[in-house]
């Protein structure tokens, strides 16, 4: 899910629909309701891919996920009308494979985020080890200009953390200090999940030390709020949580508001700036796997925060 910044809506493609369906439709979310919209062309059905507007090319970007046993490293784009493909798989691979070294694009690996970076003035994709949870050793850092591909580096938690990669992480923007930040995930090399903070400048990551944070998890939401600062949803550590936080840039603020969505993950939450609201679609509740290795059961409420609480709207 994106923010379509050149038409004034939320832009939502696939997912899971529960059990071991996938879904290919797009739909856009104008404040008040939902409507599908009946491309002419459209990427296959998936789950996981990631999507972030690009202001410079006025154009959503869709990057890679997952269909059950295959996967993609695909760029599509989105003009509000239909998508067009910008970039074709490399090859469909099967999670689990080994991917051979490329630095020239990347590979389908396990997703974190993309979001536009304005120290770079691109899209940025951050990626954490190959296809199938090995760890990476090509630079899992990307720009994307419109075309093409250019790597940033290489961001290893091996430094910090002797679990290595991580995926599942959550990944946005801090408006104010114009760095991306990214919360947590869990390790692809069979570790725990981490409650780690690291902020990324244009060139290096670096890891922040918040005197305050949300405890582990992986699959929390993170997006801007209208103060500028990023607020953080749910996410999961063996059960969902239901925890709002605030990053301010140097630390981590848990606020209380008085109404709530329920606890759940890899919900999808964006920031709607011709509104001024934070906007949650979705999600999951139930840590327990279907037949896709996917969670259960799939929400589809949809929520608004304002900055000091939530609103269910749909």
């Amino acid at each position: 899910m994106a923010y379509d910044a050149a038409r004034a809506n939320v832009v939502l493609f696939g997912g899971y629909a529960g059990g071991t369906s996938l879904l290919a439709d797009t739909w856009t979310w104008n404040g008040s309701r939902w409507s599908e919209q009946h491309p002419p062309v459209s990427p296959s059905s998936r789950a996981g891919a990631q999507m972030a507007f690009d202001p410079v090319s006025r154009l959503t970007v869709l990057f890679g996920g997952g269909s059950g046993g295959t996967a993609h490293d695909d760029v599509w784009t989105w003009d509000g009308t239909t998508w067009a493909q910008k970039r074709a798989d490399s090859a469909v691979v099967t999670p689990g494979a080994v991917q051979s070294p490329d630095a020239t694009y990347p590979t389908y690996r396990d997703g974190i985020g993309m979001a536009f970076d304005d120290a770079v003035g691109k899209l940025v994709l951050i990626t954490a080890g190959s296809g199938g949870g090995q760890p990476s050793t090509t630079p899992d850092t990307w720009a994307w200009d419109g075309q093409t591909w250019r790597p940033l580096g290489h961001f290893a938690r091996t430094t910090t953390n002797p679990y290595g990669n991580v995926h599942d992480g959550a990944v946005a923007e801090h408006p104010k200090t114009k760095r991306l930040v990214m919360f947590g995930g869990y390790s692809i090399a069979g570790g725990p999940a981490v409650d780690d903070t690291w902020t990324f400048d244009g060139s290096t990551w670096s890891k922040a030390s918040a005197p305050t944070s949300p405890t582990p998890r992986s699959g929390a939401t993170l997006a801007r709020e209208q103060s500028g600062d990023l607020v953080l949803f749910g996410g999961v550590n063996r059960i969902a949580s239901d925890e709002t936080w605030k990053w301010n840039g140097s630390t981590w603020l848990q606020l209380h508001p008085t109404a709530s969505p329920s606890a759940r993950f890899f919900a999808s939450m964006v920031y709607d700036s011709s509104r001024g609201l934070t906007i949650l679609f979705g999600g999951v509740t139930d840590a327990t796997s279907n037949a896709l290795g996917a969670p259960r059961p799939p929400q589809n409420d949809i929520w608004t925060w304002d900055g000091v609480t939530w609103r269910q709207v749909g």
